[in-house]
């Protein structure tokens, strides 16, 4: 048993496990046949994140007070029994606004997104080991794939006078920017379907009671151990149910505002009134398509399984045995071949273009905090079929090998603890804030 402090920390690993790991071909797990089926999540959890966001977007751009009645198309029934009283319920104050949604289900990004294929077209394309989850021990992996859907908002104002209306036409066409376009990232909790949990955690050997996993938290480890993805376990209001989620950041939507209109008014005796202001936008969202579930289980997600079917027909050429956990049990991050004619001078690589955004961020956190990036990413730097010693640079992204290049082609290799990258990540937006940002 090997114990780590880091930080206030402390974990303890089987040596058992690390070597049960290392032991395994990562090349030849590849290419092992697995059962896999498809896993279709809720599109009514985008639907309602899109809305969400859109209204927030929407009501930012006015004073908090400045609407005494939001109407939003397809809400809860009695949600306003909750807020109104009577006398309210019976007559819209002005100035007010109602928020029509509608999704369009002819879009498909001029056919790329047509279903020609059928379900068993998508199970053959997938391929395990672009997964975000990989337990190579168990052998279960999770992908994800992503598509896009469009959405028409319609904003309808309702204004007492005609001059607040002409005035406020004008302001809404520099808020929102009517006749161009716009794009935000944003970071959204993704819905995972509970029978898809209840698979992973019976292949996993997880205890499962009437249908529901008795330990949630020590699930939750072992997801977030495993994945790159941050795994989150919360209420789904929709059903009332705790259900799991995870966590996708700088997640890219585009909003279109071609037009906005202002009527004449109704007339009411010697005077006009009701002003309707008109603005159309059009959203497109990104939406999880379908989960890709792998295992040597018997599964079946949606009645379509490709059973002990050849999932990988890819080769890689292996310079070197890589063990797939290092002695902390950790997990590879990334790889990269490098290549260098000139070994003359001291061997120096910079390593940032191979992390992602949200490690870089990670790093640059800890480095403010005067913490050390060693405690979640490790790097190891081979060449000629051997490991060579380095010194590694945070603050410039480069390390520097100790020991002679013999070969032109090295190869970069560094472990993560995405236990801790997901518990930083979940600290640091917030998530218990909203489920939306």
């Amino acid at each position: 048993m090997m114990i780590r402090n880091v930080g206030n920390r402390i974990q303890h690993i089987p040596l058992s496990e690390i070597e049960k790991y290392n032991k395994v071909d990562i090349y030849r797990h590849y290419n092992q046949k697995l059962n896999s089926s498809l896993c279709i999540p809720s599109m009514n959890h985008t639907y309602s994140l899109c809305i969400e966001y859109m209204k927030s977007w929407f009501l930012t751009k006015f004073d908090d007070k400045f609407f005494n009645t939001v109407y939003l198309d397809g809400k809860y029934i009695y949600d306003d029994f909750r807020k109104m009283t009577k006398d309210e319920m019976l007559k819209v104050i002005k100035p007010s606004v109602s928020i029509t949604p509608q999704i369009d289900f002819n879009f498909n990004r001029d056919n790329i997104d047509l279903y020609t294929g059928g379900i068993e077209l998508y199970m053959n394309k997938t391929f395990h080991k672009n997964t975000f989850f990989k337990d190579f021990i168990k052998h279960s992996f999770i992908g994800l794939t992503m598509e896009l859907i469009q959405i028409n908002f319609n904003f309808r104002l309702k204004i007492s006078t005609k001059a607040s209306a002409i005035d406020l036409l004008k302001y809404m066409q520099m808020a929102f920017r009517v006749g161009s376009t716009q794009s935000k990232y944003i970071n959204m909790d993704v819905h995972i379907p509970y029978k898809l949990m209840l698979q992973v955690a019976q292949d996993c050997e997880f205890e499962i009671k009437d249908n529901k996993i008795v330990d949630v938290c020590g699930f939750l480890h072992y997801l977030n151990k495993r994945s790159q993805l941050p795994f989150l376990y919360k209420l789904r209001t929709v059903k009332g149910l705790y259900e799991f989620f995870i966590r996708l950041t700088d997640v890219y939507i585009h909003i279109n505002v071609p037009e906005i209109n202002c009527d004449d008014g109704e007339r009411e005796g010697q005077l006009y009134s009701n002003f309707i202001i008109e603005m159309q936008s059009i959203v497109r969202f990104p939406a999880p398509k379908f989960y890709a579930y792998y295992s040597l289980c018997n599964h079946d997600m949606i009645s379509i399984k490709d059973e002990k079917s050849n999932t990988s027909n890819t080769y890689k050429l292996e310079l070197t045995k890589v063990p797939i956990l290092n002695e902390y049990g950790w997990v590879q991050y990334r790889d990269a071949d490098y290549r260098s004619l000139d070994r003359s001078h001291p061997f120096v690589v910079n390593f940032k273009s191979i992390l992602e955004g949200y490690i870089i961020e990670l790093v640059d956190h800890n480095k403010r905090l005067c913490i050390s990036p060693a405690i979640f990413l490790q790097i190891k730097f081979y060449n000629n079929f051997k490991e060579i010693p380095i010194t590694v640079d945070w603050s410039e992204y480069t390390f520097t090998a100790n020991d002679i290049i013999e070969d032109d082609v090295s190869y970069i290799i560094i472990y993560a603890d995405f236990e801790y990258i997901n518990q930083q990540k979940t600290l640091l937006e917030s998530y218990n804030k909203n489920r939306l940002e």
